[in-house]
């Protein structure tokens, strides 16, 4: 018979995403723990979500396995940007700027899903500390100045990875190309120049470059109207939406975060707890 307390432990080494041996089986189990960057991490973890073939499970089994892939990706995505919030945070109370922010510098500890999507399953983590600069141990440095780019970075870092992460099926695009229904080119969304942001250009610095020259960095309002004209981000939209819209209001209040420490006893240390107590992070 299959042991209780052999399972509960599995689970707690091993997770949630690797089932346990069946009862008289034998495993051999190699596990390399590593942490993935921003980059990668939509891929990788699609293709988990797709059982490893890139594309999300259809049909019967999909749908047993994934009944709401949606849901999975938000909860996710939630416990990532919390992470990474209180990543920066604790590095700004050491006195410390990270000074070059970007998807790729941002590192999460899994790429499942399911396993980091729930409470306490995945660990976010600051890398290439290179440009850094201790206040502590520097004179004549702006402090408050540096606060705001690694805020700015973090905000447009994680709304690339919300957006990749959240778009809808690449497939069905095409179906839609090919009924006439818009698209552009690959099936990535509907594109009119100036109306619209193809998947392909939604990368950290193209966000953060048309929201600061076309909308004078108006992540809510602006960037939101470019957004939502692609149906391929229609998900992610109305996931941000939520709350009288307070995804993008949390996004917002990151890029132009001296508007928070304008109102904060702390200043700058006093910024991370502000935007953790955003509704976005508000249970279902």
């Amino acid at each position: 018979m299959e042991d209780p307390s052999f399972v509960y432990d599995w689970a707690e080494r091993f997770g949630s995403s690797v089932p346990p041996p069946l009862a008289g089986n034998t495993w051999v189990v190699l596990r390399t723990p590593g942490l993935i960057t921003l980059t990668s991490l939509p891929r990788l973890a699609l293709e988990r979500e797709g059982g490893g073939g890139g594309k999300a499970t259809k049909g019967w089994l999909g749908k047993l396995l994934f009944p709401d892939v949606y849901k999975t990706r938000i909860a996710y995505l939630k416990n990532l940007m919390a992470g990474a919030i209180d990543a920066l945070s604790l590095l700004h109370e050491a006195g410390v700027c990270h000074g070059a922010l970007s998807p790729s510098t941002l590192l999460v500890s899994t790429a499942d899903l399911r396993e980091g999507g729930r409470e306490g399953g995945m660990e976010v983590w600051l890398s290439d500390l290179g440009f850094a600069k201790n206040v502590l141990s520097q004179e004549k440095v702006d402090f408050e100045g540096l606060v705001k780019r690694d805020w700015k970075g973090c905000s447009y870092s994680l709304l690339e990875v919300f957006l990749r992460l959240m778009a809808e099926d690449e497939e069905e695009e095409e179906k839609k190309q090919g009924e006439g229904l818009g698209g552009v080119e690959g099936g990535l969304g509907r594109w009119e120049e100036g109306f619209g942001l193809p998947f392909a250009q939604v990368t950290a610095g193209s966000l953060q470059g048309v929201t600061e020259a076309r909308f004078g960095g108006d992540v809510g309002v602006g960037l939101r109207g470019l957004v939502s004209n692609e149906r391929v981000f229609k998900k992610a939209v109305e996931c941000l939406d939520e709350g009288g819209g307070a995804g993008w209001v949390l996004l917002n209040d990151m890029a132009n975060v001296e508007r928070l420490m304008m109102g904060e006893e702390r200043g700058v240390y006093g910024v991370g707890e502000r935007l953790l107590g955003s509704g976005f992070f508000d249970d279902d």
